[in-house]
């Protein structure tokens, strides 16, 4: 029997996902949203790179080290390493970091780069897919997978197909890596039986530091620095800040993919979409299938997603409506994409763009209301889960307990708040909040001062390794 060479899948998940906005935000980008059923995007790749391989690694920004850890104990216990970078710099740097990190943790495996926004559909055949292109990855080679057009497309680079390679059945030579093309060229590259760039490779990590080490050798340096200097930090690896800051931001196509004599490619057989637009998730579902509680289609082809309220179309036909908490967008289902200048216009105006819900590994706070000296917030603590131990010098909180049952400690006295009972905690008072139990602990905080920002905080006692 052939021998399969050992595979550790490598989870890019620091996008900021602009093209979904305003269903997707800088705060929750699409990788992390429910966008083809009741798991997200990334706990999809999640469980893809479970089935072939017992090792894996994410990669993410400091951003998201919650929402991923979350994320990822929802699906079940994973031997995934969580990889932080300080800063995003394009795919080039976080592959080379990835690629140094396995070299010296599993130096005969082959790294098989996968995007945690795609959807991929006949995951046998992706997995098959994946197996050969590990085996011809061990042989030396970077591996593209290669999708068949079914339309011209604006939205994704192109490989151009060549030769069968030599020495391996299911690769074929590529003869040239083709940016994002207008409307025409896109037209002329179909024609000519173009493939699109799906952004996944395989990859044997030693080659790839070698070969880098030559286009680019600063790359590999820096990512050297920045591996060999990391750091633990609460189950994360946190890779180093100051190396990381000297790497320029450069896709890996650019620095290496596009230069190499090594670059093959092989036919993905199986559905693929990087869903980067409102018309490539709704071509996915019909309106029985759709995600429950994102979107729903009417009769008169209107779409609309708003996961938290009602929305009612009346005598309009093909619109789509986007409404979150802090925004809601308007525009014609032919519309492929709203342009990141409008984007960047629309949240310079309007600050409220910004979702509003933030990440910490205790469950997750949404700001509600603010104005001078009021803040209120509606807290969200997972089970058996417990802030820190803490002190503000410069507000008052008052806290209003809306569903479950709170252990909660003010000053030197502990008691137990139940649903519809409240506390108030004086400034300078040291305090806590703890769920015992095993339902979410839903708190509903007002808080009161001079200044209401999140560096007001000492910390006395915390579970998850943090101080200021």
């Amino acid at each position: 029997m052939a021998h399969k060479p050992r595979i550790i899948p490598v989870i890019l998940a620091g996008g900021e996902g602009k093209r979904l906005w305003p269903l997707s935000t800088p705060q929750r980008p699409k990788q992390f949203l429910p966008l083809t059923g009741k798991k997200s995007l990334f706990q999809e790749a999640c469980l893809r790179a479970q089935k072939i391989s017992d090792h894996w690694m994410v990669m993410t920004s400091d951003a998201y080290r919650f929402m991923v850890a979350e994320q990822l104990q929802e699906i079940g216990p994973m031997q995934a390493m969580i990889v932080l970078e300080p800063e995003s710099r394009n795919t080039a740097p976080a592959i080379a970091c990835a690629a140094a990190m396995i070299q010296q943790q599993h130096p005969d495996a082959a790294m098989l780069v996968l995007p945690s926004d795609h959807h991929i559909r006949q995951e046998d055949g992706w997995a098959d897919a994946v197996q050969q292109a590990a085996k011809i990855a061990a042989s030396g080679h970077h591996v593209t997978f290669g999708i068949k057009p079914d339309s011209p497309s604006t939205r994704y680079g192109y490989i151009g197909k060549g030769k069968p390679h030599s020495q391996h059945k299911a690769a074929f030579c590529v003869e040239q890596f083709h940016e994002k093309p207008d409307e025409d060229k896109a037209a002329r590259y179909v024609q000519s039986g173009y493939y699109w760039n799906s952004g996944m490779f395989a990859l044997s990590p030693s080659v790839v530091l070698e070969e880098l080490a030559q286009m680019a050798p600063e790359l590999v340096a820096h990512a050297r620095s920045a591996c060999g200097l990391a750091r633990q930090d609460m189950g994360f690896v946190r890779l180093d800040a100051a190396s990381y800051q000297h790497f320029p931001s450069v896709p890996i196509d650019r620095a290496l993919m596009e230069k190499t004599q090594r670059a093959v490619m092989i036919e993905g057989e199986f559905f693929w979409s990087d869903l980067g637009s409102y018309q490539s998730v709704e071509a996915l579902y019909d309106h029985a299938a759709a995600p429950d509680g994102l979107g729903f289609a009417d009769e008169m082809s209107n779409v609309v997603y708003s996961p938290q309220r009602p929305v009612y179309l009346l005598g309009v036909d093909h619109i789509r409506v986007v409404a979150t908490d802090d925004v809601t967008v308007v525009m014609p289902r032919d519309m492929d994409a709203v342009a990141e200048s409008v984007i960047e216009e629309i949240q310079s105006r309007h600050q409220a763009v910004k979702e509003r819900a933030e990440y910490r590994p205790w469950g997750h706070f949404q700001l509600l209301f603010e104005e001078a000296g009021v803040k209120v917030k509606r807290l969200t603590i997972k089970p058996f889960a417990r802030i820190s131990l803490q002190e503000h010098q410069k507000r008052s909180e008052h806290w209003v307990v809306i569903k479950g049952q709170a252990r909660i400690t003010i000053g030197d006295n502990t008691r137990v708040v139940e649903a519809d009972e409240s506390v108030y905690v004086p400034k300078g008072c040291r305090h806590r909040i703890e769920n015992t139990g095993e339902r979410e602990l839903v708190i509903i905080e007002i808080q009161s001062g001079e200044e209401l920002s999140e560096t007001d905080i000492v910390r006395y006692e915390d579970d998850y390794g943090r101080h200021q």
